[in-house]
Formats: structure tokens, C-alpha cells, sequence
């Protein structure tokens, strides 16, 4: 539950400073003030602190009040130009966090917000040292180093899923979406339920929203829709590719097909697929031309077939010597190649990992550059000898320790990582592509094998012992093989 306990507005003008501070008590809290007071004002700094003004229909300082950004008025009808304002808002949820967050700032972005975790306006705690985060720009609710979105997501114990786009892919849902169930904004927010929800082109977000807070398993069935639609095309996509190869395949073999459908059948709904040949002037079942292809081969003359061992000893002892030298070399070359695709394999597994942490070194990279160009000068540990990722010491030269070494900037750390990143996807690229050439030539190698040259020398072993009297297989081979060419 999130507990806001304490806001504090701070208004540097051209004639001092000015401001004010309220905290608030536990249950029901309710101001009230006549017009002009500032009610509104609180109002929308309670949300700008939490980086939900999109509830006010903008963005960042455009929806403050001009009190916090043009002018003070005090006493009345006496003005003071706004030079700078802060606006500062402690909250809890187990722990106490304290936000300071700028509405004007020549040297400071809007979108930039410090996080303190302890109590400055309550207790008053002092020297704690920020973390910067930013809110409004990319990354801000997926970022877990500088995204102030999901920081304040982790720290409400929230988990927000994907939801469907209206162009249908995934997308996060915001937590932006979730806040208008809490707050009711005065002019539009009592018009309809969720009246002030944010536009992030999500399809149904007003229902995407309730079925989170009231932890109903929607996105769950969703998510398994999604997977069983994607597991559906899928099929579909290699239901059309193996037809067409088999349709293919079958023209060059003078095999028509009749019954194919264009998409998968269920079991119930199938029907037979028929395979058949022009013969003469007839068509013909595929089995059946087998069979009679079968009885013609049987009506061939026997004496043609018959192979005389004995006079043929040498011949045949000479071919199964070339088969299984032949069978030998193809061997150490299968086995050559397999030992190379586990070693490309791993270097994949490598390369993968490696790709895995220069990406998300160089998001963290980014989202601290992103952090000093909107002003923070909170000091990030990228250019102090100390790894951005972990934070350990870095010593990477080989020098002595006591010469002094200037650090890389963060642009040239940036531009560094984007360097290994695309020279790590382009030997990721090449290392497939081998390994691709790899396993169709292990492929090959193993068909070879197994299904030419080791049938061919179990048949000459078998002709060497074979009566003198007996049908050659290898001539009916060839037999069978002439016919159905």
C-alpha cells in the first residue's frame, strides 16, 4: 500500500525564497482551503512526485500550476518571477522513499527524479545520497537501474504483465494505466470510471487494468492464447512448406496428388490423401503400380540374374575392399565434422553469453548518459576505475598503479560496447552460418553412410558366401532401379 506522508513545494524567485510543507496523518486526510489557496496545487504535486502528471492530461511541468513555474503572488497583487522549484514528496510502502523532482530548472530536466530512501521531511533526515532515475522517455518503466516507472512498480510489490497493442504486439502494461482506479482528478475524473487513464495504444487498457487490481488470471489465459495462436501458425506454416516440398517432389517423380489441403486437417475431418501414376491410359493407384511393377519384375528372365560366386570371387572381393575404404574415409570426415559443430556450438553458448552482458552493460551506459543530460549531479560510478555493472575496482593496464590513466568517458564507453556488440552479433552471424553448412554436410555424411555404403557392403558379404546358384541382389538392384526410372 502506498502511504504518501509528507509534501514539501520549494520556489526560488527574483525576491527570495518561498514554499511550503504539509504532512499528512495516518487515515483520512481532508484540505480544505478557500479558492486560490493551493489546493490544487498539492493536488498535482503529489502526482508530479510520483511521476504520474500524465493523469492531468500532460507531461513533465507543463501541468504544474504557474505558481511552481512563472510567478508567485504574495502578498496579493505583488509578484515574484520564478527562477527555480522543487517539488518533494515522501511515501511509503514497508520502506520510505522521498523523491525530489524539479518543475523549473534551467540546468535540470523535468523528466530527471532523485530518489532518497530515508525520510527528509518527516524526520529530516539529511545526507543520503540520491539515486537518479528518469521518467517520460524510453526505458523509464522497463530500465532497473534508471527507470523511476518500475522502480516505483518493485516498490509497490508489483509484477505488471504484457498486454495485447492495438496493432497486436506486446507491451507492458504502464503503471500509469493502474493509477486513475486511486485518484480522481477534479474536472474529468468524475466523468467516467478510469476517465484519466493514459493513451499507450493498449487495446482494452480500462480492462486490462481492473483484471490486475482485482488479480484476476486474464493475463495468464492471454498469454496462453497468444502462445497456442503463435504454436497455430506455426503449424500452419509447416503444414504449407512440407506440402508444397512433397508436391514437388512428387511432379518429378510423375506422382500426382489429389485431396492435399491448403491447411491441416483435425483427425476427425481428414481425408485420405491419393497418390497416383498415368499408365497407359489409365490412372493408377501408387500401391497399385508398386504391386505390378512387383509381378513384372517377377517374370523376368531368372538366368539373367543368376551370378556365378565362384568366378566372380575376386571382382566382388575388390569392390567391397574400395567399399569399405571408401566407408573408412567418409567415416573420419563425419566424425571430423562433428567434432566441429560441438566446438562452433559452444563458441555459440560463449558468444550468446558474452552478447547477453555487453547489452545490458550498455543499457546501463545509456541510462546514465541519459541521467547527466538531463542534469543530474549525482555523481555515477562509470568513469572512477569501478565497473558500471558491478561496481568493483577496475584494473585493467598492465602499467604501474602510480601512473595516472584517464579513464573513458561515457560516450566512448558507449561507443566501445556497441563496437563489441556488433562484432559479437557478426561472429554469431558467422559461426550459424557454419554451422548450418556443418550439419547439412553432417547430414550428407551420415546418409552416406548408413544408408548407401553399409547396405552395399553387407550385400557383397552376403554374395561371397552366397550359393553358385542364387540371384545376384545387387543385379536385382539395379533391376529395380532401372524399372522405376
Amino acid at each position: 500500500m502506498l502511504k504518501i506522508r509528507a509534501i514539501k513545494l520549494e520556489v526560488n524567485t527574483t525576491s527570495g525564497a518561498y514554499g511550503a510543507e504539509y504532512t499528512f496523518a495516518d487515515g483520512l486526510n481532508i484540505i480544505r482551503a478557500n479558492n486560490t489557496s493551493g489546493k490544487s496545487t498539492l493536488f498535482q504535486a503529489i502526482l508530479y512526485g510520483l511521476g504520474m502528471e500524465e493523469l492531468l492530461d500532460g507531461q513533465n511541468e507543463k501541468t504544474m500550476q504557474a505558481v511552481l513555474k512563472d510567478v508567485v503572488e504574495y502578498p496579493e497583487k505583488t509578484y515574484h518571477n520564478v527562477l527555480s522549484s522543487f517539488v518533494y514528496l515522501e511515501f511509503s510502502n514497508h520502506t520510505i522513499v522521498t523523491t525530489k523532482r524539479s518543475v523549473k530548472n534551467d540546468g535540470r530536466n523535468a523528466k530527471l527524479i532523485e530518489v532518497y530512501k530515508g525520510s527528509m521531511i518527516v524526520e529530516g533526515v539529511k545526507n543520503i545520497i540520491p539515486q537518479s532515475m528518469y521518467v517520460h522517455d524510453k526505458g523509464a518503466a522497463t530500465n532497473a537501474t534508471y527507470g523511476f516507472h518500475l522502480y516505483l512498480e518493485k516498490f509497490l510489490g508489483w509484477d505488471l504483465p504484457d498486454v495485447q497493442t492495438t496493432t497486436g504486439d506486446l507491451r507492458k502494461l504502464y503503471i500509469q494505466s493502474l493509477f486513475p482506479a486511486f485518484v480522481i482528478e477534479q474536472k474529468a475524473g468524475w466523468s467516467d470510471f478510469l476517465a484519466t487513464i493514459p493513451y499507450f495504444a493498449l487495446k482494452s487498457v480500462k480492462s486490462r487494468a481492473i483484471e490486475f487490481l482485482l488479480g484476476l488470471h486474464v493475463f495468464e489465459l492471454e498469454q496462453k492464447r497468444q502462445n497456442l495462436l503463435s504454436r497455430k501458425m506455426t503449424i500452419i506454416d509447416k503444414w504449407k512448406n512440407n506440402s508444397s516440398q512433397l508436391l514437388n517432389l512428387a511432379n518429378k517423380a510423375g506422382v500426382n496428388v489429389s485431396n492435399l489441403s491448403q491447411l491441416p486437417e483435425l483427425g476427425s475431418k481428414l481425408t485420405p490423401i491419393v497418390f497416383y501414376m498415368i499408365k497407359g491410359d489409365r490412372n493408377i493407384s501408387l500401391f497399385d503400380f508398386y504391386e505390378e511393377e512387383l509381378l513384372e519384375l517377377e517374370r523376368m528372365e531368372n538366368q539373367n540374374l543368376v551370378v556365378n560366386a565362384a568366378k566372380n570371387m575376386e571382382q566382388i572381393q575388390n569392390q567391397l575392399q574400395k567399399t569399405e575404404d571408401r566407408l573408412k574415409n567418409v567415416y573420419v570426415a563425419f566424425d571430423m565434422v562433428s567434432l566441429q559443430l560441438d566446438t562452433d556450438k559452444r563458441k555459440i553458448k560463449i558468444y550468446d553469453e558474452q552478447l547477453k552482458e555487453v547489452k545490458e552493460d550498455l543499457e546501463k551506459n545509456k541510462g546514465a548518459r541519459k541521467i547527466y543530460e538531463l542534469g543530474s549531479q549525482v555523481p555515477v560510478k562509470l568513469a572512477d576505475n569501478l565497473c558500471p555493472t558491478c561496481f568493483q575496482d577496475l584494473k585493467d593496464t598492465l602499467l604501474p598503479q602510480d601512473i595516472e590513466q584517464t579513464p573513458m568517458r561515457i560516450d566512448e564507453n558507449i561507443n566501445y560496447l556497441e563496437a563489441q556488440k556488433k562484432m559479437i552479433e557478426a561472429y554469431l552471424r558467422a559461426h550459424k552460418t557454419s554451422i548450418d553448412e556443418k550439419t547439412r554436410l553432417h547430414n550428407n555424411y551420415n546418409q552416406l553412410m548408413n544408408q548407401e555404403l553399409r547396405p552395399q557392403i553387407r550385400v557383397l558379404k552376403q554374395q561371397l558366401i552366397a550359393d553358385s546358384k542364387t540371384l545376384s541382389e545387387i543385379e536385382i538392384e539395379k533391376k529395380i532401379k532401372q524399372r522405376i526410372q
